[in-house]
């Protein structure tokens, strides 16, 4: 009869075996970070999502979604498209920030010529967050192809035809 103790250490060494096999498309949640795909931990911090490659801090993202999006981007070497990712997310945060400060200003002013000033700039913003949205969109559309992608192919390489 086998003991609990060596039916543990067996069962913990073909979990540790088959994750070292699968490290490139896994996503491990440690106690305070995830390790995602053996190269890129993220940490959560103040509410941002800071991404590591390597140990090397990358970027601090306003959402676990762009920097997962940013990993996979840069997993699958789509360089130009995972700086796409750090820049909208950027874009974003500055224009719903400037959108903010615009909205109180409008609030607490009582020239109407500058009410009016920041309306128009409100407007303009918001058109630009809009756009920047719908480019990030694509970006973590075109990393879940990828993601995707990348799961087919390993399965088209290991089943039989």
């Amino acid at each position: 009869m086998v003991s609990t103790d060596l039916a543990f250490r067996k069962f913990k060494n073909i979990v540790t075996d088959t994750l070292k096999k699968h490290q490139d498309n896994v996503i491990i949640k440690t106690k305070d970070d995830f390790k995602v795909f053996k190269d890129f931990t993220i940490s959560r911090l103040n509410g941002y999502y800071q991404v590591y490659r390597n140990d090397e801090f990358v970027h601090e993202f306003s959402t676990g979604q762009n920097a997962i999006a940013y990993c996979v981007l840069a997993k699958y070497n789509k360089e130009s498209e995972a700086r796409d990712i750090i820049q909208n997310d950027n874009k974003i945060a500055s224009l719903k920030t400037e959108i903010r400060v615009q909205e109180h200003i409008t609030e607490t002013t009582d020239d109407e010529l500058r009410r009016d000033l920041m309306w128009a700039k409100i407007s303009n913003n918001e058109l630009k967050l809009e756009s920047a949205e719908f480019k990030l969109q694509d970006m973590i559309d075109l990393a879940k192809y990828c993601q995707a992608k990348g799961f087919r192919d390993e399965t088209s390489r290991t089943s039989k035809k």
